[in-house]
């Protein structure tokens, strides 16, 4: 109320800033209307970032709304330096080997009085047994 009877008693004073001498004056409002895809993706997915992380990403979303994005990522690639192919050795092959035994599941051995059963993946998760297959697995 106090800021229509302000404007509307010096109306006549307030001029744009076309009339005060500025030439290149844009709307405001592309500002306001354009954080949407900085507050979806830094506030609205319910993520925290570090101030590293924060400034990173909104430099990615800069770059993608401004069309920059791909000649970016062009740039950081071509800065890359290329690895040169490792050809079979026998240091690779040993890892290969144990990770190869490390994987391979021992032997289950029976125990007295246990049941033993599995539980169907393809169960529903709405059912009584998809809803514990779920909770063993995540």
């Amino acid at each position: 109320m106090r800021l229509r009877k302000y404007l509307q008693r010096n109306w006549r004073y307030i001029l744009s800033p076309q009339m005060r001498g500025f030439k290149d004056i844009h709307l405001i409002g592309s500002v306001e209307s354009s954080h949407r895809a900085f507050t979806y993706r830094m506030k609205k997915q319910s993520k925290s970032w570090t101030k590293q992380g924060a400034k990173a990403m909104i430099g990615l979303i800069e770059a993608r709304m401004n069309g920059e994005l791909q000649a970016s990522l062009n740039t950081i690639l071509e800065q890359l330096t290329v690895l040169p192919r490792v050809a079979q050795t026998s240091l690779l092959q040993e890892m290969h080997i144990r990770t190869g035994e490390f994987l391979r599941k021992a032997p289950t051995k029976p125990s007295i009085g246990a049941v033993q059963g599995i539980i169907p993946i393809n169960t529903a998760t709405s059912r009584p047994m998809g809803q514990l297959f779920k909770a063993l697995t995540h």
